[in-house]
């Protein structure tokens, strides 16, 4: 078995000696989406203790193995420090450190004629982020939109649903990311992963065959102010299907309710289906990552799903990594 490999540090500095003796687990969580990446620390703590990270410090993660290599695994703000007695544990969590706490304040603000680019920028640069946004969302204009006593998180999220896209802060920036589509920010395809039978443990592997619900199409309004009515438009999601899903609020132009509309469609498609196992520690598995399987089971091998969730476990016996993941849409 391939040797385990975990780095950390904390607060700029890697930890001591005496820390690393002392490690029993670190889990990293890295999820798609704007949901908070963790870490969770398990340590022995028989005297001499190893020293207590504050709350807010900063911890730096990088795992892997000598198989796989080491990879960044991010930035954790220290959240809470606690233990046991008889026997001795310390256990640390952390979540990122790239979601500002006055993210989740509301705010009340519009904007003008104005690109999802300019908005997200903007937002960034309130916070001291970095952005990178999909040329395919990016140079959409609204003539306006509104921020209606809401927080940064909440606005660019719902932003986000319009565009077909997905939100999250990472590294020092706000990426704006086409949702499920296995891509960067930057257009760049992110690792895939085929899991193959040698790579699963066994037992772990869970399946849930694609139902791609019950609505035919998804239905949007916007207001024509020429003609000073609402027009319907349409987009199909499942021919098989009788319902209409109707989507409640109204948009400022065709093209923008047509971009809701079709954002919700894919959506639905995607359905239900998808898989969880857990495979030899891999640390390029990362939420929003393509993974299929081969030589797996009939039906699943060879389609494409995208990583909801990669949940990397090291101890010093083992590396692993558990794998939620869902149809690509």
């Amino acid at each position: 078995m391939s040797r385990p490999i975990c780095k950390l540090s904390i607060a700029g500095k890697p930890v001591s000696s005496l820390f690393m003796s002392r490690l029993v687990s670190c889990t990293v969580v890295d999820k798609e989406g704007v949901a908070n990446d963790t870490i969770d620390i398990v340590l022995e703590d028989e005297a001499p203790s190893a020293a207590m990270p504050p709350k807010g410090d900063i911890i730096t993660c990088n795992m892997g193995s000598a198989e796989k290599g080491v990879a960044f695994m991010g930035r954790f703000k220290v959240e809470q420090v606690d233990g046991t007695c008889f026997p001795h544990t310390l256990h640390i969590t952390g979540k990122s450190a790239d979601m500002r706490a006055k993210m989740k304040e509301n705010k009340e603000r519009h904007w003008d004629k104005k690109t999802v680019g300019d908005i997200v920028k903007q937002v960034a640069g309130d916070h001291g982020l970095g952005v990178q946004i999909a040329a395919s969302v990016s140079d959409h204009k609204y003539e306006w939109f509104g921020q209606n006593g809401v927080s940064d998180i909440h606005m660019l999220e719902n932003l986000a649903r319009r565009h077909n896209a997905l939100f999250t802060v990472k590294n020092g920036k706000i990426l704006f990311v086409e949702r499920g589509q296995g891509q960067s920010a930057s257009g760049a395809a992110l690792t895939g992963l085929v899991i193959a039978p040698p790579m699963i443990q066994p037992g772990t592997f869970n399946f849930t065959l694609p139902d791609h619900g019950s609505y035919k199409d998804v239905r949007a309004y916007w207001q024509d102010k020429d003609k000073v009515r609402r027009v319907e438009v349409r987009e199909t999601s499942n021919d098989k299907a009788k319902a209409t899903m109707t989507l409640g609020e109204p948009y400022e132009s065709e093209e923008e309710a047509k971009r809701a509309a079709k954002s919700k469609a894919k959506a639905l498609k995607r359905g239900t289906g998808g898989f969880s196992c857990s495979i030899i520690g891999d640390p390029t598995a990362r939420g929003g990552a393509p993974v299929s399987t081969r030589g797996v089971r009939q039906g699943i091998d060879g389609v494409e799903h995208i990583i909801e969730t990669a949940t990397h476990n090291f101890s010093k016996s083992k590396f692993e990594t558990a794998i939620s993941a869902k149809l690509k849409a």
